[in-house]
C-alpha cells in the first residue's frame, strides 16, 4: 500500500517542530508496513526533496522569490503570516495552484492520498477525478474554526467533503461540526491522534518546591499565554513558569512578565526540538493550556501520558482529554483568577496531585491514545476504501 501525505505543515529537518504530529502519523503508518511519502510546501528550502526518518518529503515551490514562500512556515500557520504581512495574500492563488499540480504529479505513484486539513483535501480533488485516487481528509484544530469564520473557507470545506472518500477528525466535536456543514455522516470517522509510548515511560517529577508550570505551543493571541503570566503573578514565589515555543507575541509577553514583577520566574525557552519535550515534562508539575480555541491538543495528551496534571481552559477540544478533577482542572477562558485557584487547589495536597498524575497515565492507556493505534485505524480505513 502506497500513501501520499499531503500537508501544508511538515518538519523541514529532524528536530523541527512544524507539523510534527503529521510526521508522527506518517512515520507510524510507515511502521505498520505502508510505503509513505509526503508533499509539503518548500518554506524557502533549497532542496525540493529530502528524507526524514525514512520518509521521502517532496517540497513544492509557489513563487520565484524563495524568501516570500513563508505562508505556511510560521507558528500558527498562514493566518499570522497574512496578518503581519497582508501582501502575502497575493501568493495564495499561486500556492494553491502549485500545491494542486504537485499532488497530481506525485499521486500517480500512490494508492491513497492522506490530506491533512481541508485545504489539502481541496488541492487533492483533481487527483481524485483524473487519477481515480482515494482521498482521505483529516480535519484538524483550525479547520472548523476557519469554516465558521470565512465564507470562502466554508465553501472550500464543503466542496472537499463532497469529493472525499472518507473524512477523519481528531476531535468528536469536529465530527459533529463537519456533519452540520454538509459532510456525509457515513463517511466521517473519529480517529484521534495518539502520542509516543516514551511519554508513558516518563517518571513524574518529585512533589517538591519549586513547582514548575509548563506551557508548550505557539506564542500567538489565540493561546492566551498572557493569562498564565497574570496567574503566576498572584502565585507564591515557589512557582515557576517555563514557556516552550515561539511566535509574534514573545516580546510583549516578556514585557508583561517584567511589568508584573515575575520576569525572574518566567523562563522563555524558545522553540525546542520535539525530542526534548519529554525532558521538560519530566521536570514539570502541571501543564497550562489556556487557549480560547483548540482542536484536540497533542501537548495535553503528551502531558497526561507523562503523568503531568493539566490546567486547561474549559473549551470543547480540551474537554475531550481533561476530565475535570480527575486528570486535570478546567477553568473559564480569560479568567486568571480561576487559574490561580485551580493551581492552589492542585498543589495544596500532595496525595491529590499524585492521584491525579496516576489517573492521567491511566486515561491514555484506557483510551488507546498511542500512535500505533492511530496508524492501525488509518491502515484499516485505507484497506476498506481500496476494497
Amino acid at each position: 500500500m502506497k500513501v501520499l501525505v499531503a500537508t501544508t505543515s511538515y518538519p523541514r529537518k529532524k528536530g523541527d517542530t512544524a507539523g510534527i504530529f503529521v510526521h508522527k502519523l506518517a512515520k507510524s503508518i510507515k511502521d505498520r508496513g505502508a510505503e509513505v511519502f509526503v508533499m509539503a510546501p518548500s518554506c524557502g528550502m533549497d532542496d525540493e526533496e529530502r528524507e526524514i526518518e525514512g520518509i521521502k518529503v517532496h517540497r513544492f515551490r509557489y513563487f520565484f522569490i524563495k524568501k516570500w514562500e513563508i505562508l505556511f512556515c510560521r507558528g500558527g500557520g498562514a493566518v499570522p503570516a497574512l496578518t503581519k504581512k497582508p501582501y502575502l495574500h497575493l501568493l495564495l492563488p499561486f500556492a494553491l495552484l502549485s500545491y494542486t499540480i504537485s499532488i497530481l504529479k506525485r499521486a500517480k505513484d500512490a494508492d491513497v492520498i492522506q490530506a491533512e486539513w481541508s485545504i489539502s483535501g481541496f488541492a487533492s480533488i483533481p487527483s481524485k477525478i483524473l487519477l481515480r485516487k482515494k482521498v482521505v481528509v483529516s480535519l484538524l484544530g483550525s479547520d472548523m474554526m476557519k469554516a465558521k469564520g470565512s465564507p470562502v473557507y466554508r465553501w472550500i470545506t464543503r466542496i472537499t467533503f463532497k469529493f472525499a472518500d472518507a473524512i477523519t477528525s481528531v476531535s468528536k466535536r469536529m465530527v459533529d461540526e463537519a456533519i452540520s456543514i454538509g459532510a456525509d455522516p457515513e463517511r466521517v470517522r473519529f480517529i484521534p491522534y495518539g502520542t509516543d509510548e516514551k511519554f508513558l515511560n516518563i517518571t513524574p517529577a518529585e512533589f517538591k518546591k519549586p513547582y514548575n508550570l509548563l506551557y508548550v505551543g505557539n506564542l500567538i493571541p489565540l493561546k492566551r499565554v498572557h493569562v498564565a503570566i497574570k496567574a503566576l503573578s498572584e502565585l507564591p514565589e515557589d512557582f515557576r513558569l517555563y514557556i516552550v515555543g515561539d511566535g509574534p507575541q514573545r516580546k510583549e509577553l516578556k514585557v508583561l512578565a517584567n511589568t508584573l514583577g515575575v520576569g525572574h520566574r518566567v523562563y522563555f525557552e524558545g522553540r525546542v526540538p520535539h525530542e526534548e519535550i519529554p525532558s521538560y515534562l519530566s521536570r514539570s508539575h502541571a501543564l497550562l493550556l489556556l487557549s480560547e480555541s483548540e482542536g484536540r491538543p497533542n501537548v495535553v495528551l503528551e502531558a497526561l501520558a507523562a503523568g503531568v496534571p493539566v490546567v486547561a481552559s474549559d473549551i470543547p477540544g480540551n474537554r475531550e482529554l481533561v476530565v475535570n478533577s480527575e486528570n486535570g482542572i478546567l477553568v473559564p477562558v480569560d479568567d486568571h483568577k480561576s487559574v490561580v485557584g485551580a493551581i492552589i487547589s492542585l498543589f495544596q495536597d500532595e496525595e491529590k496531585w499524585k492521584a491525579m498524575s496516576k489517573r492521567a497515565k491511566e486515561f491514555v492507556r484506557r483510551e488507546r491514545l498511542l500512535w500505533k493505534f492511530t496508524a492501525e485505524d488509518h491502515i484499516n480505513l485505507y484497506s476498506e476504501l481500496l476494497r
